[in-house]
């Protein structure tokens, strides 16, 4: 295919799909009459090409790619999944709205997306946040797209701020700990890993703040895990914003006396300039600061 070849030449990455997903053999394959193995594999394949595809999905050849798949493997009913998160982070351009149009998503889970296809106007990011408060399946996809493994930056980075324009407009009282529970599993607790780059735990953190910042009651037991990992996975570049979270986290924890827990106090102590950061934090977060002492 044309479309693949100009890919490849903008990155080696696409050259692996050539056999697989384009080459005279798959020709001759049939979606419909393959075995659930054969499905399996194949969908995995597609899952990966469309993840490095989404920093090119607005060229030309990209989307001559996905036509072909759409033609050859019907990805538009197959794949739904993974084509909605490749071309949710181009919401306002032509290009989404062609690919949106074309789902087959009534009656599925993403049933959420027939009314992006019905718009007659560019569908906003705020749009997108007010309809996670009303629409929780779309806010369950937000939140799979970033606890996938291995997800694009385009994708990780898009919908971070979807969730975090989500979370600022949401009444309190909305977020309870049931939600609060699964934005940490899917969109903090990945960032606090070793494997964690420096942007995605610096965007861990900020979430982290801004739901400590919004709630203010987080219970004794979230407040533990949030400062365990914190303490233990911070980056050495980012120790000062950890430091912020941590303090953050401290005051606003609901049980008397907290303290912060011996894991995270062993590693905390291992801070860089942590005398020294914490009295430039003492004059920002004096109310927190006894708590964090203790």
């Amino acid at each position: 295919a044309t479309g693949l070849l100009e890919l490849v030449a903008k990155s080696r990455r696409f050259a692996e799909f050539s056999g697989v997903l384009f080459s005279k053999r798959t020709l001759r394959m049939d979606r419909e009459t393959m075995r659930q193995e054969e499905n399996e594999a194949l969908n995995k394949t597609i899952a990966k090409f469309l993840k490095a595809l989404c920093p090119f999905l607005l060229l030309p050849p990209a989307m001559h790619c996905l036509e072909y798949l759409i033609r050859k493997f019907a990805i538009h009913k197959h794949n739904v999944r993974e084509l909605l998160m490749v071309s949710m982070p181009y919401h306002m351009t032509e290009e989404f709205s062609r690919i949106v149009r074309i789902l087959h998503v009534r009656g599925t889970r993403y049933g959420w997306a027939e009314a992006f296809a019905r718009a007659t106007t560019v569908v906003q990011r705020s749009h997108l946040a007010k309809q996670c408060e009303r629409n929780p399946a779309l806010l369950a996809f937000f939140l799979e797209s970033m606890a996938e493994k291995n997800q694009s930056p385009e994708v990780l980075s898009f919908t971070f701020f979807v969730v975090a324009e989500f979370i600022e407009k949401c009444p309190n009282s909305r977020i309870d700990e049931s939600l609060l529970v699964r934005i940490l599993q899917s969109c903090v607790f990945p960032g606090l890993t070793p494997m964690s780059s420096k942007d995605g735990q610096a965007a861990a953190f900020l979430l982290i703040l801004q739901l400590s910042g919004k709630l203010g009651n987080l219970s004794e037991q979230l407040s533990t895990c949030i400062l365990e990992e914190t303490c233990r996975h911070c980056r050495k570049d980012l120790e000062q914003q950890g430091l912020q979270v941590i303090v953050a986290v401290a005051a606003s924890t609901t049980s008397a006396g907290f303290a912060l827990p011996d894991k995270a106090l062993k590693k905390l102590v291992r801070f860089d300039q942590l005398s020294q950061n914490l009295r430039q934090l003492s004059k920002v977060s004096k109310a927190a600061m006894p708590r964090f002492w203790e």
